[in-house]
């Protein structure tokens, strides 16, 4: 049986949580008013790779406000979705209720899950791993509860979008071309703030390239399935500003599907 370790750095987290319990109703507020940009790019591309979940069981880890945990419920899977922040957790159950094909519990991703080995047919981690530091552990123990040739499907903001900077210059206002990402850091992982739309303070985000993140699935036994990186079709967004027309070629998410391949 695999031993199952607590993250050693665990403890340095309490204050992405902190932030998290802090913002959680404004962020409920955004999610449930419609994210557009979650709405139209990253949930069909999600649901897409999920295929069907009719029976499945599904582990939602860091469900936030629970809306994919439900999402996924309705369609006929047994989830259990958790997340560190109790607030989150709470909105969940107010807005969502539970039954017997949805739990929703507290529990922090930087410790060892409460699930016994290969207990899941499919895991999510749905916007969450870019929130976590070390990412690895998390990893290896969402590893560890899924059951073999299972299915594991994260998404996190793009790394070229997260770690760019929209400028116009000169040159773009004189021929009304579209704006541009300046890029100067993206192979060194590092921590930075970010603010989620409607909300009044930010949040940590841990940047890192996409060969770490294959680097890290490999380690923990997954094998990259698929890959998409959503974006706007032209017609979509031919009337709108610059900054919408640079969305139609610069992806805001990334989403993986990987299946497990072996043990560790």
């Amino acid at each position: 049986m695999q031993e199952r370790k607590k993250p050693q750095n665990a403890s340095h987290n309490n204050d992405d949580l902190s932030r998290w319990n802090q913002i959680a109703r404004e962020y409920d507020t955004h999610i449930t008013q419609g994210d557009f940009f979650r709405t139209k790019l990253l949930d069909p591309a999600m649901h897409e790779l999920l295929h069907d979940v009719s029976r499945k069981t599904i582990l939602d880890a860091g469900c936030g406000q629970g809306y994919l945990a439900h999402a996924l419920s309705e369609r006929g899977a047994r989830v259990e979705a958790i997340d560190g922040a109790e607030t989150l957790i709470a909105l969940a159950r107010e807005h969502y209720g539970e039954n017997e094909l949805l739990r929703f519990s507290v529990h922090n991703l930087m410790n060892a899950l409460p699930f016994p080995e290969q207990a899941f047919d499919i895991a999510v981690a749905n916007m969450v791993l870019m929130d976590l530091d070390p990412v690895a552990p998390v990893l290896r123990e969402i590893a560890r509860v899924t059951k073999p040739d299972g299915v594991f499907i994260f998404s996190i903001l793009h790394p070229l979008f997260a770690n760019g900077t929209l400028r116009k210059g000169l040159r773009e206002y004189l021929t009304r071309a579209l704006p541009f990402y300046a890029l100067s850091r993206y192979a060194t992982p590092y921590k930075k703030e970010w603010r989620i739309p409607g909300t009044t303070h930010t949040t940590n985000v841990y940047s890192r390239s996409l060969e770490y993140y294959a680097r890290e699935l490999a380690a923990s036994g997954f094998a990259i399935a698929d890959v998409r990186e959503p974006v706007f079709s032209q017609q979509e967004v031919e009337k709108e500003s610059g900054a919408m027309r640079l969305l139609a070629e610069i992806p805001m998410f990334l989403i993986v599907r990987a299946i497990k391949t072996h043990e560790r």
